[in-house]
């Protein structure tokens, strides 16, 4: 994502840190299902030696090679488990020991599956928490950036970090540290109950299994590549969806639904391509395991047969034991590789994830210092501002009292906007000093700070709603007469009741697109005045409105004057023409600064 640095660490221990900085509090539910998995293998390994009782016994499978007197003894864990099995199986009948072994494992089999419902549902829901704290972490990061974060990237790129990457972290935390556990021991206790039967057979099995962890490292450093590039291709997708949301009027009066359907094919198609290559990969890794599966089995009975038949260095019982541990082998060799595919699959996320969390820890200063009403006074000292490179504001020092009215006008781009913003706090000047009642912006808390503001940006932002939902966004706590009050400073009510037609539960629409141009503005500035600012930042609030509605917005402007100090950036006479002072901006200077005929400091 752009704007957001890089990091120090490897990514590989920049990401293992930053997990087990999440595993860290809640490291007893995964004691618990590591406990879970110890059970479930011992039930595994005990339900091998069943079966094979079962087929060897039961089924009178028994083999008996020319050479049975030359069969090497199993080691005495082997022999532990034989004689507990027999002991507990066998019966006065064959019968009965079948009914005995069948019922033993199904119980086992139930036993086994309970828990594993139970280890289930605690890694479901210690990896949900996580996700949670991860994404509530996000957004308040998000709530906390500076101005140029967002104007270097979009709306859907960021929402595509939240939903799609936080999704893909799953195999990161809980899951992966109960499978980094379970499959090894799954794994050792399989071999070693192997090579109790049979260590000759035992090595051959391994060494042809071996090889496909170079091959399964391969493919996962190859999809830890893709899935970086995937993600970033999901987030244009995403960004450019809801950016042609919020400009559908503009392609269709420019007539470009077609070359907006065609950017979005190439972008579809590139983001298909890559999901394509991903999935391969993905699938790669097990099937790999599956074949050396399938050739380990094959060289385990051709060889043990062999043995058995020829040699008669083994029993058919320790073969069919063989047989059914061997799984037990490969099942955890393909879930560590599919863990690994995962886990390079989930740390190209969670890198993103991570490195959007560590941007700018601290945007600007923070200040612990409140300042309410009444204002004494606004001042800029020599302030200078930029972004990267670029010069915005340079050396501006200005003073309006209290109660007083600004004016900023000046071409397009000549930094009034941003004049507005440092006033605002949303950011800090790189030189120079803003001033509220002599106290330096940057040691005031910027959300107290905002509070007592009253805020109108250029473009009328409103919530899909009626009027009542978007003042009470302002205002939680506001009475339907305090509303009321702040329509009427706005000129959308008048004594005789309201302009609207269905009064505070109008629909406003789409970001208002039920209202007029007019009636939007003036909403935004009912909405920040509902709590009685002592100060109110607006930005150019007449821009591309008619003549009528220039008029509400010069009359509503006037009725905010009384008690309140007001800097407004406009294009507009008839709005500079009521104002206290004026101050003209040409290239991000001041180039004239003065009192207007009208002021009256009385």
């Amino acid at each position: 994502m752009r704007g957001v640095s890089r990091g120090g660490l490897g990514n590989v221990a920049f990401v293992l840190l930053r997990t087990w900085g999440y595993l860290i509090p809640h490291v007893g539910a995964i004691i618990v299902t590591w406990v879970i998995s110890v059970m479930v293998i011992a039930i595994q390994a005990v339900s091998v030696w069943i079966g094979a009782e079962f087929i060897n016994k039961i089924l009178r499978l028994d083999i008996t090679s020319p050479s049975s007197t030359n069969a090497i003894p199993s080691g005495k864990v082997a022999v532990f488990l034989d004689q507990a099995v027999a002991g507990a199986l066998t019966r006065a009948t064959h019968y009965e020991t079948l009914v005995a072994s069948v019922a033993a494992l199904f119980l086992l089999g139930v036993m086994m599956a309970l828990i594993r419902v139970v280890k289930l549902y605690i890694i479901a829901s210690v990896n949900q928490q996580i996700l949670f704290t991860i994404r509530n972490a996000l957004f308040s990061r998000l709530t906390l950036l500076n101005l140029s974060f967002s104007r270097i990237n979009r709306p859907g790129e960021v929402a595509s970090l939240f939903i799609q990457d936080v999704n893909q972290l799953n195999y990161l935390f809980i899951d992966a540290a109960d499978r980094v556990f379970m499959q090894p021991m799954r794994l050792a206790v399989a071999m070693f109950l192997m090579a109790s039967i049979s260590p000759e057979l035992t090595l051959m099995a391994l060494a042809i299994l071996l090889p496909g962890g170079a091959i399964i490292h391969i493919v996962g450093v190859r999809i830890h590549s893709l899935t970086g590039r995937m993600m970033e291709k999901v987030a244009l997708v995403q960004g450019h969806l809801t950016e042609y949301l919020s400009t559908v009027i503009l392609a269709r009066a420019l007539s470009r639904e077609d070359m907006e359907r065609k950017k979005f094919d190439r972008e579809t198609d590139a983001n298909r391509k890559l999901m394509v290559k991903v999935m391969l990969m993905d699938a790669m890794a097990p099937q790999v395991v599956n074949i050396l599966f399938i050739v380990a089995t094959s060289a385990l009975l051709i060889i043990g047969g062999r043995a058995v038949l020829v040699e008669g260095t083994i029993t058919s019982g320790d073969l069919i034991k063989l047989s059914l541990l061997l799984p037990m082998v490969t099942n955890p060799l393909e879930a560590l590789a599919t863990l690994y595919v995962s886990y390079q699959s989930s740390s190209a996320c969670a890198l993103r994830v991570f490195r959007f969390l560590d941007h700018e820890k601290k945007p600007f200063p923070e200040g612990e210092k409140q300042v309410g009403r009444p204002l004494e006074s606004v001042t800029l000292e020599k302030v200078s501002y930029g972004v990267d490179a670029t010069d915005i504001l340079t050396d501006i020092s200005f003073s309006i009292p209290a109660g007083a009215m600004l004016a900023v006008y000046g071409p397009s781009g000549s930094g009034k906007t941003t004049m507005l913003a440092l006033l605002a706090k949303f950011d800090v000047c790189r030189e120079g000093a803003v001033r509220i009642d002599g106290e330096d912006i940057k040691h005031l808390d910027g959300i107290h700070w905002r509070k007592s503001l009253g805020i109108v940006t250029q473009e009328p932002l409103l919530i899909n709603g009626a009027i009542r939902e978007n003042l009470l966004y302002a205002r939680p706590d506001a009475t339907e007469s305090q509303m009321i009050e702040a329509l009427t400073r706005a000129s959308l009510w008048s004594g005789e009741g309201s302009y609207l037609p269905s009064g505070l539960d109008t629909e406003v629409g789409n970001r208002g697109d039920m209202l007029s141009g007019g009636e939007r503005q003036r909403l935004t500035i009912a909405r920040a005045t509902l709590h009685d600012p002592g100060m109110m930042l607006i930005d150019e609030p007449t821009s591309q409105l008619d003549q009528e509605s220039r008029m509400a917005i010069r009359q509503t402007l006037l009725n905010l004057k009384k008690g309140r100090t007001i800097v407004v950036a406009t294009h507009d006479k008839m709005i500079r023409d009521i104002a206290d002072f004026e101050a003209r901006m040409e290239n991000g200077r001041l180039v004239h600064f003065g009192k207007r005929e009208n002021y009256d400091n009385g």
